[in-house]
């Protein structure tokens, strides 16, 4: 026996009969599962688009103005599927919230350093002063040369500490 065409397998489902959809899903499905993926890149999302697509097509039986052609009219439910996933997507990787880091837009994002990181660097500090107070005199004078090249690039103690650690270095090289 011939396998029924597209448009009597949409026919009866049309009429209730379940068996027929599922013909007609299993027949179109490699199509659909392919644009779905080339579309949305990832197969989970496809497989999510898939299973929309497939949903919009049950519930829209009644719509296909040509039942002959249900493959490429599943094919254009599952693109705009797809289409719509991808605008949500994009909407919702780019959201006041997403860019500030999860934070709501009323406060400020945390660009200051809170008191247990700042008490951590003035011990740090205190630390290595005591250290470099420790060494002999010619000593001390290296080890603040090099406290002051290993700074970090940003910040204006760097800059300064490098600026004397240069013309430290320069007034060395003169005498």
């Amino acid at each position: 026996m011939a396998d029924p065409t597209d448009a009597a397998l949409v026919a009866a489902a049309r009429d209730g009969d379940k068996t027929s959809f599922t013909i007609l899903l299993e027949r179109h499905r490699p199509l659909l599962d392919g644009l779905c993926q080339r579309t949305l890149g990832n197969q989970w999302s496809a497989e999510d688009a898939v299973q929309e697509a497939s949903l919009q097509a049950l519930l829209g039986l009644g719509h296909p103005r040509h039942p002959e052609r249900f493959g490429p009219w599943l094919a254009g439910i599952g693109l705009n599927v797809c289409r719509r996933m991808l605008r949500q997507r994009r909407f919702e990787m780019w959201t006041a919230e997403t860019l500030s880091g999860g934070r709501s837009g009323h406060e400020p994002p945390d660009s200051e350093p809170g008191p247990e990181e700042l008490a951590g660097v003035a011990d740090v500090a205190r630390r290595v002063r005591e250290a470099v107070a420790a060494l002999p005199a010619d000593r001390s004078r290296t080890a603040a040369i090099n406290r002051a090249a290993s700074l970090s690039p940003g910040s204006s103690t760097s800059t300064t500490a490098r600026r004397r650690a240069f013309s430290s270095r320069r007034g060395n090289e003169r005498r």
